[in-house]
């Protein structure tokens, strides 16, 4: 017989992932192990430093981090700074618009998984063929170029910077992609996945839904946002924000000021050889 996790087990769970991730990480599903390994290969594939393991992308502005984040430590832009919170600092151009850098701070990870308190070994491993200049370690990484300060042969910081000229089209964040019809339910039907800790999320074309744990319930479709019922309306009550085509994040704060954060990847089927 399969056992049904309860919603309040589930983010238990899920929570204590985030607090501490040297701790055990719920295992995906049944029949859903060649679809995490399949899933965060194509990831990777993609992009090692993006999606952050927290709500943090480098293509936002000054306005959308604010709303998203809240009050920062620390306020210089207008000292020609930038923005400062516990687990990162940023610094955007003059308009405030783009991000020029993003120094991340224990415990933010990077899509592949590294992040401040490595050893370097393990990203030499991970970025190779970067060299050591004044005390961290530098490599490219697509349109990343990325900067691991060194102390005592570990990671006190990662800066994240441009190798290019921008990590995204301004004119593309200003206006909408006419060409790409409205998210619905059908569109979004297929298998998610949080490569960071294995859970999954089956969205159906009906409306409805299954966790890798056996969790179901219904969701709705209201443009950029997914609202759930039934097992997934414990976090932030049931409420998810499609950032991109393919990333579905929550992220709230719960009654005890922890903050809970999950990015779900669209899996790609590949196609029958």
């Amino acid at each position: 017989m399969k056992t049904i996790a309860s919603p309040v087990l589930w983010l238990l769970c899920c929570s204590c992932c985030l607090r501490a991730e040297s701790q055990a990480k719920t295992p995906p599903g049944p029949g859903n192990a060649q679809t995490l390994l399949s899933s965060q290969s194509d990831a990777e594939k993609t992009s090692r430093v993006e999606p952050l393991s927290i709500p943090l992308r480098l293509s936002m502005g000054s306005e959308e981090l604010l709303r998203k984040f809240g009050k920062p430590k620390s306020d210089n832009r207008f000292f020609g700074g930038g923005l400062t919170y516990s687990e990162f600092r940023v610094m955007f151009n003059t308009q405030g618009t783009e991000i020029r850098s993003v120094t991340l701070q224990t415990p933010v990870r990077l899509a592949c998984g590294i992040g401040p308190g490595d050893t370097l070994e393990k990203v030499r491993e991970r970025f190779p063929g970067g060299r050591i200049v004044y005390g961290a370690y530098e490599v490219e990484s697509g349109p990343y170029a990325l900067s691991f300060l060194v102390a005592e042969g570990r990671v006190s910081t990662l800066t994240i910077r441009l190798s290019g000229e921008r990590f995204e089209d301004a004119e593309s964040r200003k206006k909408p992609d006419a060409s790409r019809p409205a998210a619905t339910a059908k569109s979004l039907a297929g298998q998610w996945l949080d490569p960071k800790n294995g859970q999954s999320l089956e969205l159906v074309a009906n409306g409805t839904y299954r966790t890798g744990v056996g969790g179901t319930g219904r969701f709705t479709v209201e443009g950029d946002r997914l609202v759930f019922t039934g097992a997934l309306s414990a976090w932030d009550q049931g409420r998810a924000t499609l950032s991109q085509p393919d990333v579905l994040e929550f992220y709230w704060t719960n009654a005890e000021g922890f903050k809970n954060y999950f990015a779900f990847l669209r899996v790609v089927e590949k196609p029958a050889k």
